[in-house]
Protein backbone atom coordinates (compact mmCIF):
# COMPACT_ATOMS: atom_id res chain seq x y z
CA UNK A 1 0.00 0.00 0.00
CA UNK A 2 1.31 3.20 -0.96
CA UNK A 3 2.26 5.47 1.81
CA UNK A 4 -0.72 8.82 2.73
CA UNK A 5 1.02 11.69 3.22
CA UNK A 6 -0.65 14.90 4.44
CA UNK A 7 -0.46 17.76 1.45
CA UNK A 8 -0.46 21.72 2.35
CA UNK A 9 -3.63 23.39 0.86
CA UNK A 10 -2.12 24.91 -2.31
CA UNK A 11 -4.54 26.46 -4.04
CA UNK A 12 -2.64 27.93 -7.61
CA UNK A 13 0.03 25.47 -9.10
CA UNK A 14 2.80 26.57 -11.32
CA UNK A 15 2.35 23.14 -13.42
CA UNK A 16 0.07 20.83 -14.14
CA UNK A 17 -0.30 18.16 -11.73
CA UNK A 18 -1.48 14.46 -12.48
CA UNK A 19 -5.55 14.30 -13.01
CA UNK A 20 -7.33 11.48 -14.78
CA UNK A 21 -11.17 11.11 -15.78
CA UNK A 22 -13.53 9.38 -13.33
CA UNK A 23 -15.60 7.92 -15.81
CA UNK A 24 -14.62 6.24 -18.66
CA UNK A 25 -15.57 7.09 -22.50
CA UNK A 26 -19.42 7.12 -23.44
CA UNK A 27 -20.98 4.91 -26.13
CA UNK A 28 -23.45 6.48 -28.76
CA UNK A 29 -26.66 6.89 -26.44
CA UNK A 30 -25.12 7.10 -23.32
CA UNK A 31 -23.27 10.26 -21.04
CA UNK A 32 -20.22 10.17 -19.15
CA UNK A 33 -19.33 11.68 -15.90
CA UNK A 34 -17.51 14.68 -16.24
CA UNK A 35 -15.02 15.03 -13.12
CA UNK A 36 -11.08 14.37 -12.93
CA UNK A 37 -9.76 13.26 -9.65
CA UNK A 38 -6.19 14.18 -8.78
CA UNK A 39 -3.71 11.22 -9.31
CA UNK A 40 -0.45 10.49 -8.34
CA UNK A 41 2.35 10.48 -10.65
CA UNK A 42 1.94 6.29 -11.81
CA UNK A 43 -2.06 7.30 -12.07
CA UNK A 44 -3.58 6.36 -9.17
CA UNK A 45 -5.82 8.34 -7.14
CA UNK A 46 -4.28 10.51 -4.28
CA UNK A 47 -6.00 10.69 -1.35
CA UNK A 48 -5.20 13.12 1.72
CA UNK A 49 -5.44 12.82 5.56
CA UNK A 50 -7.07 16.31 5.02
CA UNK A 51 -8.81 18.72 2.73
CA UNK A 52 -5.70 19.85 0.14
CA UNK A 53 -8.05 22.17 -2.21
CA UNK A 54 -10.70 24.94 -1.84
CA UNK A 55 -13.64 24.26 0.46
CA UNK A 56 -16.58 26.28 1.34
CA UNK A 57 -14.42 29.40 2.45
CA UNK A 58 -12.81 29.35 -0.31
CA UNK A 59 -15.55 28.92 -2.81
CA UNK A 60 -18.01 31.81 -0.83
CA UNK A 61 -15.11 34.64 -1.26
CA UNK A 62 -14.53 33.40 -4.61
CA UNK A 63 -18.22 34.03 -5.80
CA UNK A 64 -19.09 36.27 -3.08
CA UNK A 65 -21.83 34.68 -1.83
CA UNK A 66 -23.95 36.03 0.79
CA UNK A 67 -24.36 34.67 4.19
CA UNK A 68 -27.94 32.65 4.58
CA UNK A 69 -30.29 32.20 2.10
CA UNK A 70 -31.03 28.91 0.46
CA UNK A 71 -33.74 28.33 2.92
CA UNK A 72 -36.71 25.86 1.76
CA UNK A 73 -35.00 25.56 -2.06
CA UNK A 74 -34.09 22.05 -2.95
CA UNK A 75 -31.43 21.24 -4.90
CA UNK A 76 -30.87 18.38 -6.99
CA UNK A 77 -28.58 16.20 -8.12
CA UNK A 78 -28.91 13.92 -11.20
CA UNK A 79 -26.16 11.36 -11.96
CA UNK A 80 -25.96 7.34 -12.70
CA UNK A 81 -26.00 4.38 -10.69
CA UNK A 82 -25.64 4.64 -6.58
CA UNK A 83 -23.12 5.88 -4.07
CA UNK A 84 -24.13 3.53 -1.47
CA UNK A 85 -21.74 5.59 1.25
CA UNK A 86 -23.12 9.05 -0.03
CA UNK A 87 -24.70 9.97 3.67
CA UNK A 88 -22.13 9.04 5.51
CA UNK A 89 -19.49 10.68 3.21
CA UNK A 90 -21.67 14.03 3.51
CA UNK A 91 -21.47 14.13 6.86
CA UNK A 92 -17.79 14.08 7.55
CA UNK A 93 -17.57 16.99 4.67
CA UNK A 94 -20.34 18.94 6.52
CA UNK A 95 -19.06 18.42 9.82
CA UNK A 96 -15.44 19.33 9.05
CA UNK A 97 -16.65 22.47 7.40
CA UNK A 98 -18.80 23.17 10.39
CA UNK A 99 -22.00 22.71 8.09
CA UNK A 100 -25.40 21.98 10.07
CA UNK A 101 -26.27 18.25 9.36
CA UNK A 102 -28.08 17.27 6.01
CA UNK A 103 -29.21 13.77 6.78
CA UNK A 104 -32.52 11.47 5.98
CA UNK A 105 -33.34 11.56 9.40
CA UNK A 106 -33.93 15.40 9.60
CA UNK A 107 -35.01 15.88 5.88
CA UNK A 108 -32.32 17.42 4.22
CA UNK A 109 -31.10 14.86 2.15
CA UNK A 110 -33.03 12.18 0.28
CA UNK A 111 -32.11 9.50 -2.47
CA UNK A 112 -34.16 7.97 -5.04
CA UNK A 113 -34.02 5.89 -8.07
CA UNK A 114 -35.01 7.11 -11.33
CA UNK A 115 -38.72 6.07 -10.24
CA UNK A 116 -38.41 7.28 -6.64
CA UNK A 117 -38.03 4.26 -5.16
CA UNK A 118 -35.80 5.04 -1.91
CA UNK A 119 -35.31 0.95 -1.87
CA UNK A 120 -35.00 -0.18 -5.50
CA UNK A 121 -31.38 1.82 -6.31
CA UNK A 122 -29.06 1.51 -8.87
CA UNK A 123 -25.97 -1.01 -8.90
CA UNK A 124 -22.89 0.81 -7.40
CA UNK A 125 -20.23 2.31 -9.64
CA UNK A 126 -16.67 3.64 -8.10
CA UNK A 127 -16.32 6.34 -10.91
CA UNK A 128 -20.13 7.77 -11.18
CA UNK A 129 -19.69 7.13 -7.02
CA UNK A 130 -16.76 9.83 -6.80
CA UNK A 131 -18.97 11.85 -9.44
CA UNK A 132 -22.19 11.78 -6.99
CA UNK A 133 -20.14 12.44 -4.11
CA UNK A 134 -18.49 15.72 -5.85
CA UNK A 135 -22.00 17.18 -6.97
CA UNK A 136 -23.40 16.55 -3.31
CA UNK A 137 -20.65 18.19 -1.70
CA UNK A 138 -20.08 20.84 -3.81
CA UNK A 139 -24.35 22.00 -3.23
CA UNK A 140 -23.62 22.00 0.34
CA UNK A 141 -20.51 24.11 0.16
CA UNK A 142 -22.47 26.95 -1.46
CA UNK A 143 -25.78 26.77 -0.13
CA UNK A 144 -25.63 25.03 3.31
CA UNK A 145 -29.11 25.71 4.03
CA UNK A 146 -30.81 24.33 0.81
CA UNK A 147 -32.16 20.58 0.70
CA UNK A 148 -30.46 18.16 -1.45
CA UNK A 149 -32.55 15.39 -3.23
CA UNK A 150 -30.32 12.87 -5.11
CA UNK A 151 -32.04 11.15 -8.27
CA UNK A 152 -29.44 8.23 -9.25
CA UNK A 153 -30.43 6.62 -12.60
CA UNK A 154 -30.11 3.34 -13.73
CA UNK A 155 -27.33 3.50 -16.23
CA UNK A 156 -26.14 6.50 -17.48
CA UNK A 157 -28.04 6.30 -20.89
CA UNK A 158 -29.87 9.49 -22.06
CA UNK A 159 -33.28 8.18 -21.76
CA UNK A 160 -32.44 7.09 -17.99
CA UNK A 161 -31.32 10.31 -16.72
CA UNK A 162 -33.16 11.87 -18.54
CA UNK A 163 -36.28 10.08 -16.94
CA UNK A 164 -34.15 10.88 -13.18
CA UNK A 165 -34.15 14.88 -14.32
CA UNK A 166 -38.05 14.58 -14.59
CA UNK A 167 -38.53 12.45 -11.58
CA UNK A 168 -36.33 15.31 -9.55
CA UNK A 169 -38.78 17.89 -10.74
CA UNK A 170 -41.87 15.72 -9.85
CA UNK A 171 -40.43 15.37 -6.44
CA UNK A 172 -40.57 19.09 -6.13
CA UNK A 173 -36.44 20.51 -7.06
CA UNK A 174 -36.21 24.08 -7.41
CA UNK A 175 -33.03 23.31 -9.32
CA UNK A 176 -31.01 20.44 -11.13
CA UNK A 177 -27.68 20.26 -11.55
CA UNK A 178 -26.38 17.34 -13.94
CA UNK A 179 -22.71 16.71 -14.30
CA UNK A 180 -22.92 14.65 -17.43
CA UNK A 181 -22.44 14.76 -20.92
CA UNK A 182 -21.91 13.02 -24.59
CA UNK A 183 -22.11 13.39 -27.97
CA UNK A 184 -24.85 15.12 -29.83
CA UNK A 185 -27.46 12.91 -31.44
CA UNK A 186 -30.01 13.33 -34.14
CA UNK A 187 -32.51 12.79 -31.48
CA UNK A 188 -31.76 15.42 -29.13
CA UNK A 189 -33.92 18.38 -29.78
CA UNK A 190 -36.99 15.69 -29.11
CA UNK A 191 -34.89 14.86 -25.97
CA UNK A 192 -35.00 18.17 -24.42
CA UNK A 193 -38.58 18.49 -25.26
CA UNK A 194 -38.70 15.05 -23.14
CA UNK A 195 -36.90 15.67 -20.29
CA UNK A 196 -35.32 19.05 -20.42
CA UNK A 197 -38.02 21.37 -20.52
CA UNK A 198 -39.19 22.30 -16.83
CA UNK A 199 -40.33 25.66 -16.89
CA UNK A 200 -39.81 27.41 -13.20
CA UNK A 201 -36.54 24.88 -12.52
CA UNK A 202 -33.30 25.81 -13.55
CA UNK A 203 -31.58 23.19 -15.30
CA UNK A 204 -28.21 23.03 -15.56
CA UNK A 205 -25.41 20.72 -17.60
CA UNK A 206 -21.84 20.82 -17.68
CA UNK A 207 -20.05 21.86 -20.80
CA UNK A 208 -17.66 18.84 -21.03
CA UNK A 209 -14.01 18.36 -19.77
CA UNK A 210 -11.78 17.76 -23.29
CA UNK A 211 -11.51 21.53 -24.38
CA UNK A 212 -13.28 23.14 -27.52
CA UNK A 213 -16.19 20.70 -28.50
CA UNK A 214 -19.73 20.55 -27.47
CA UNK A 215 -21.67 18.05 -25.55
CA UNK A 216 -25.21 17.27 -24.69
CA UNK A 217 -27.26 18.19 -22.33
CA UNK A 218 -25.05 21.16 -22.67
CA UNK A 219 -26.32 22.19 -26.35
CA UNK A 220 -29.70 21.88 -24.86
CA UNK A 221 -30.91 26.11 -25.38
CA UNK A 222 -33.13 26.01 -22.05
CA UNK A 223 -30.40 24.26 -20.39
CA UNK A 224 -28.12 26.57 -18.31
CA UNK A 225 -24.75 25.75 -19.71
CA UNK A 226 -22.20 25.77 -17.19
CA UNK A 227 -18.41 25.79 -18.57
CA UNK A 228 -14.98 25.83 -16.15
CA UNK A 229 -12.24 28.34 -15.34
CA UNK A 230 -9.15 27.90 -13.75
CA UNK A 231 -9.78 29.71 -10.01
CA UNK A 232 -6.45 31.61 -8.11
CA UNK A 233 -5.92 34.28 -4.97
CA UNK A 234 -4.76 37.45 -6.52
CA UNK A 235 -4.15 40.95 -4.94
CA UNK A 236 -7.02 42.77 -6.91
CA UNK A 237 -10.39 44.05 -4.83
CA UNK A 238 -12.13 40.75 -5.40
CA UNK A 239 -9.65 38.25 -4.40
CA UNK A 240 -9.50 35.89 -6.83
CA UNK A 241 -8.65 35.92 -10.89
CA UNK A 242 -10.09 33.46 -13.26
CA UNK A 243 -8.96 32.18 -16.71
CA UNK A 244 -10.84 30.12 -19.16
CA UNK A 245 -9.76 26.35 -18.45
CA UNK A 246 -7.47 25.10 -20.63
CA UNK A 247 -4.78 24.63 -23.22
CA UNK A 248 -4.41 25.40 -26.71
CA UNK A 249 -3.18 21.73 -27.29
CA UNK A 250 -6.03 20.14 -24.09
CA UNK A 251 -3.18 18.02 -23.06
CA UNK A 252 -4.64 18.76 -19.87
CA UNK A 253 -8.48 19.09 -20.25
CA UNK A 254 -10.31 21.78 -20.72
CA UNK A 255 -13.40 23.65 -20.28
CA UNK A 256 -16.11 22.47 -23.49
CA UNK A 257 -17.17 25.13 -26.02
CA UNK A 258 -18.54 25.87 -29.02
CA UNK A 259 -21.51 25.86 -31.65
CA UNK A 260 -23.87 22.95 -31.59
CA UNK A 261 -24.45 20.83 -34.68
CA UNK A 262 -28.64 20.59 -34.14
CA UNK A 263 -30.50 22.88 -31.36
CA UNK A 264 -31.63 26.05 -32.71
CA UNK A 265 -30.09 29.39 -31.68
CA UNK A 266 -32.59 30.70 -28.23
CA UNK A 267 -32.90 34.22 -29.19
CA UNK A 268 -30.84 35.73 -26.73
CA UNK A 269 -27.46 34.64 -27.72
CA UNK A 270 -26.44 37.19 -30.04
CA UNK A 271 -23.18 36.27 -31.25
CA UNK A 272 -22.27 35.69 -34.49
CA UNK A 273 -20.21 32.61 -34.63
CA UNK A 274 -22.35 30.08 -34.41
CA UNK A 275 -25.39 30.17 -36.58
CA UNK A 276 -26.93 27.41 -33.91
CA UNK A 277 -26.88 27.34 -29.89
CA UNK A 278 -23.81 28.31 -28.71
CA UNK A 279 -22.40 26.83 -25.27
CA UNK A 280 -21.47 27.69 -22.87
CA UNK A 281 -23.70 30.02 -21.13
CA UNK A 282 -21.88 30.81 -17.68
CA UNK A 283 -18.94 29.37 -15.62
CA UNK A 284 -17.19 28.46 -12.36
CA UNK A 285 -14.30 26.42 -11.12
CA UNK A 286 -13.05 23.25 -12.90
CA UNK A 287 -9.65 23.48 -13.50
CA UNK A 288 -8.63 20.45 -11.16
CA UNK A 289 -5.34 22.28 -10.78
CA UNK A 290 -7.02 24.43 -8.77
CA UNK A 291 -9.32 21.98 -7.59
CA UNK A 292 -11.74 21.76 -5.02
CA UNK A 293 -12.12 18.76 -1.63
CA UNK A 294 -14.31 16.23 -1.55
CA UNK A 295 -14.40 13.56 0.77
CA UNK A 296 -14.94 9.67 -0.35
CA UNK A 297 -14.52 6.92 2.11
CA UNK A 298 -13.86 4.47 -0.39
CA UNK A 299 -11.29 5.92 -2.36
CA UNK A 300 -9.00 6.98 0.87
CA UNK A 301 -10.33 9.72 2.28
CA UNK A 302 -10.26 13.50 0.93
CA UNK A 303 -9.76 14.25 -2.76
CA UNK A 304 -9.12 16.86 -5.03
CA UNK A 305 -11.24 17.24 -7.61
CA UNK A 306 -12.14 18.97 -10.99
CA UNK A 307 -14.15 19.36 -14.14
CA UNK A 308 -17.34 21.13 -15.41
CA UNK A 309 -18.71 18.53 -12.89
CA UNK A 310 -17.06 20.90 -10.21
CA UNK A 311 -19.16 23.98 -12.22
CA UNK A 312 -22.11 22.85 -12.74
CA UNK A 313 -23.83 22.14 -9.15
CA UNK A 314 -21.83 25.49 -7.89
CA UNK A 315 -23.90 27.24 -10.17
CA UNK A 316 -27.30 25.63 -9.59
CA UNK A 317 -26.95 26.03 -5.94
CA UNK A 318 -25.47 29.82 -6.69
CA UNK A 319 -29.16 29.96 -8.24
CA UNK A 320 -30.46 28.83 -5.69
CA UNK A 321 -29.11 30.64 -2.91
CA UNK A 322 -29.83 33.87 -4.34
CA UNK A 323 -33.28 33.59 -5.02
CA UNK A 324 -33.31 32.69 -8.86
CA UNK A 325 -34.03 29.11 -9.23
CA UNK A 326 -36.88 29.65 -11.28
CA UNK A 327 -34.58 31.97 -14.15
CA UNK A 328 -33.83 30.59 -17.28
CA UNK A 329 -30.40 29.82 -19.37
CA UNK A 330 -31.58 33.72 -21.13
CA UNK A 331 -31.16 35.57 -17.49
CA UNK A 332 -26.91 35.65 -17.55
CA UNK A 333 -27.37 37.51 -20.72
CA UNK A 334 -29.95 40.07 -19.37
CA UNK A 335 -28.38 40.61 -16.32
CA UNK A 336 -24.28 40.50 -17.63
CA UNK A 337 -23.40 43.06 -14.46
CA UNK A 338 -23.96 40.34 -11.70
CA UNK A 339 -21.28 37.86 -13.27
CA UNK A 340 -17.66 38.13 -13.30
CA UNK A 341 -16.22 38.51 -16.81
CA UNK A 342 -13.21 36.32 -17.61
CA UNK A 343 -11.40 37.84 -20.02
CA UNK A 344 -8.10 35.17 -20.45
CA UNK A 345 -7.17 31.94 -21.35
CA UNK A 346 -7.71 29.34 -23.93
CA UNK A 347 -9.30 26.03 -24.34
CA UNK A 348 -8.48 24.73 -27.69
CA UNK A 349 -7.72 26.35 -31.44
CA UNK A 350 -11.05 27.48 -32.66
CA UNK A 351 -12.16 30.18 -35.59
CA UNK A 352 -13.95 32.44 -34.74
CA UNK A 353 -11.47 32.37 -31.52
CA UNK A 354 -13.90 33.84 -29.10
CA UNK A 355 -15.60 30.08 -29.33
CA UNK A 356 -12.60 29.05 -27.59
CA UNK A 357 -10.62 32.06 -25.81
CA UNK A 358 -11.35 34.13 -23.04
CA UNK A 359 -12.44 37.73 -23.93
CA UNK A 360 -14.18 40.91 -22.35
CA UNK A 361 -17.55 39.86 -23.38
CA UNK A 362 -18.76 36.74 -24.09
CA UNK A 363 -16.82 33.88 -24.82
CA UNK A 364 -17.72 30.16 -25.38
CA UNK A 365 -15.59 28.44 -22.18
CA UNK A 366 -16.82 30.69 -19.90
CA UNK A 367 -20.03 32.31 -21.53
CA UNK A 368 -20.94 35.44 -19.64
CA UNK A 369 -18.50 34.99 -16.99
CA UNK A 370 -18.98 33.52 -12.99
CA UNK A 371 -21.45 34.15 -10.56
CA UNK A 372 -21.21 36.89 -8.27
CA UNK A 373 -23.41 36.08 -5.58
CA UNK A 374 -24.25 39.17 -3.79
CA UNK A 375 -25.12 41.13 -7.25
CA UNK A 376 -27.19 38.39 -7.80
CA UNK A 377 -29.17 38.53 -4.76
CA UNK A 378 -28.95 42.48 -4.67
CA UNK A 379 -29.84 42.53 -8.33
CA UNK A 380 -33.68 41.85 -8.62
CA UNK A 381 -36.06 43.08 -6.03
CA UNK A 382 -37.73 39.86 -4.42
CA UNK A 383 -41.17 40.71 -5.75
CA UNK A 384 -40.02 41.09 -9.02
CA UNK A 385 -38.50 37.80 -8.71
CA UNK A 386 -41.77 36.31 -7.51
CA UNK A 387 -43.99 38.06 -10.07
CA UNK A 388 -41.37 35.99 -13.10
CA UNK A 389 -41.74 32.68 -11.42
CA UNK A 390 -45.46 33.02 -11.08
CA UNK A 391 -45.71 34.25 -15.23
CA UNK A 392 -45.84 30.82 -17.00
CA UNK A 393 -47.88 29.28 -20.35
CA UNK A 394 -48.00 26.04 -22.33
CA UNK A 395 -47.36 25.52 -25.91
CA UNK A 396 -49.14 22.02 -27.53
CA UNK A 397 -49.56 21.00 -31.19
CA UNK A 398 -50.99 17.80 -32.59
CA UNK A 399 -48.96 14.74 -31.50
CA UNK A 400 -48.96 13.64 -35.36
CA UNK A 401 -49.94 14.62 -39.12
CA UNK A 402 -50.23 12.72 -41.87
CA UNK A 403 -48.38 14.39 -44.91
CA UNK A 404 -47.47 12.16 -48.09
CA UNK A 405 -44.38 13.52 -49.85
CA UNK A 406 -45.67 16.47 -52.09
CA UNK A 407 -48.73 17.88 -50.09
CA UNK A 408 -49.67 20.33 -47.71
CA UNK A 409 -51.14 20.33 -44.25
CA UNK A 410 -52.43 22.96 -42.31
CA UNK A 411 -52.65 22.68 -38.30
CA UNK A 412 -52.95 24.66 -35.21
CA UNK A 413 -50.36 25.42 -32.35
CA UNK A 414 -52.04 26.55 -29.46
CA UNK A 415 -50.79 28.66 -26.39
CA UNK A 416 -52.23 29.33 -23.25
CA UNK A 417 -51.48 31.31 -19.85
CA UNK A 418 -51.17 28.86 -16.79
CA UNK A 419 -49.69 31.01 -14.40
CA UNK A 420 -49.41 35.20 -13.98
CA UNK A 421 -50.82 37.77 -16.88
CA UNK A 422 -50.81 36.71 -20.22
CA UNK A 423 -47.47 37.33 -21.89
CA UNK A 424 -46.07 37.83 -25.44
CA UNK A 425 -45.09 34.29 -27.13
CA UNK A 426 -42.79 34.60 -30.13
CA UNK A 427 -43.33 31.37 -32.27
CA UNK A 428 -40.71 29.50 -34.19
CA UNK A 429 -39.49 26.24 -35.32
CA UNK A 430 -36.38 24.23 -35.23
CA UNK A 431 -34.73 23.80 -38.15
CA UNK A 432 -37.57 21.65 -40.33
CA UNK A 433 -36.52 18.31 -41.65
CA UNK A 434 -34.98 18.72 -45.86
CA UNK A 435 -37.73 18.91 -47.93
CA UNK A 436 -40.30 20.05 -45.36
CA UNK A 437 -40.81 24.16 -45.42
CA UNK A 438 -43.04 25.62 -42.49
CA UNK A 439 -44.86 28.90 -42.29
CA UNK A 440 -46.21 30.02 -39.27
CA UNK A 441 -48.44 32.78 -38.57
CA UNK A 442 -48.97 35.20 -36.84
CA UNK A 443 -45.06 34.94 -35.09
CA UNK A 444 -46.09 36.58 -32.20
CA UNK A 445 -49.39 36.33 -30.10
CA UNK A 446 -50.48 36.77 -26.74
CA UNK A 447 -50.54 33.67 -24.77
CA UNK A 448 -54.05 32.07 -24.71
CA UNK A 449 -53.91 32.67 -28.87
CA UNK A 450 -53.23 29.96 -31.60
CA UNK A 451 -51.16 30.24 -34.64
CA UNK A 452 -51.73 28.33 -38.15
CA UNK A 453 -49.12 26.50 -39.22
CA UNK A 454 -48.78 25.58 -42.92
CA UNK A 455 -46.65 23.04 -43.40
CA UNK A 456 -45.49 21.57 -46.83
CA UNK A 457 -43.20 18.16 -47.92
CA UNK A 458 -41.93 17.96 -51.43
CA UNK A 459 -40.72 15.00 -53.23
CA UNK A 460 -37.29 15.48 -51.66
CA UNK A 461 -38.67 14.72 -48.27
CA UNK A 462 -37.36 11.98 -46.64
CA UNK A 463 -40.21 8.97 -46.20
CA UNK A 464 -40.32 9.74 -42.52
CA UNK A 465 -41.70 9.54 -39.47
CA UNK A 466 -40.25 13.08 -39.30
CA UNK A 467 -40.30 15.00 -36.07
CA UNK A 468 -40.79 18.71 -35.97
CA UNK A 469 -39.70 21.00 -32.92
CA UNK A 470 -41.72 24.56 -32.42
CA UNK A 471 -40.69 26.85 -29.74
CA UNK A 472 -42.69 29.59 -27.83
CA UNK A 473 -40.72 32.11 -26.21
CA UNK A 474 -41.51 34.79 -23.33
CA UNK A 475 -39.37 36.99 -21.28
CA UNK A 476 -40.32 34.24 -18.58
CA UNK A 477 -38.60 31.30 -20.52
CA UNK A 478 -39.06 28.57 -23.28
CA UNK A 479 -41.56 26.04 -24.01
CA UNK A 480 -41.00 23.41 -27.09
CA UNK A 481 -43.42 20.96 -28.48
CA UNK A 482 -43.49 18.13 -30.70
CA UNK A 483 -45.18 17.53 -34.18
CA UNK A 484 -44.40 13.88 -36.23
CA UNK A 485 -44.75 14.17 -39.33
CA UNK A 486 -45.98 10.58 -40.92
CA UNK A 487 -45.68 9.61 -44.77
CA UNK A 488 -48.53 8.77 -45.82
Amino acid sequence: MEEVRPAPRVFAQRQALHHRHVCGDAMPGYARCLSLVRCNARGRIQPFTSPAGYGPAELASAYHLPPGGGAGQTIAIVDAMDAPNIEADLAVYRAHFGLPACTTANGCFKKVSQTGSTTALPAPDDGWAEEITLDVDMASAICPSCKILLVEATSPTTANLGAAVNEAVRLGANVVSNSYGGDESATDPSTTVAFYDHPGVLITASSGDDGFGVNYPAAAPNVLAVGGTTLARTSTARGWTESAWGSASNANGGAGSGCSSLEAKPPWQHDTGCSRRTVADVSAVADPNTGVSVYVSAAGGWLVFGGTSVAAPVVAAIFALTGHAAETSQYPYANSSQFYDVASGVNGTCNPSYLCTGIAGYDGPTGIGTPNGTAMISGVAPAAVARRSAADFSLSAPASLSLPAGTTAIVTLKTATVAGAPQTVTLGNFEPPPGVTVAISPARLTSGGSATVRISATSAAARGPLKLVFTGTTASGVHLTNLTLLPD
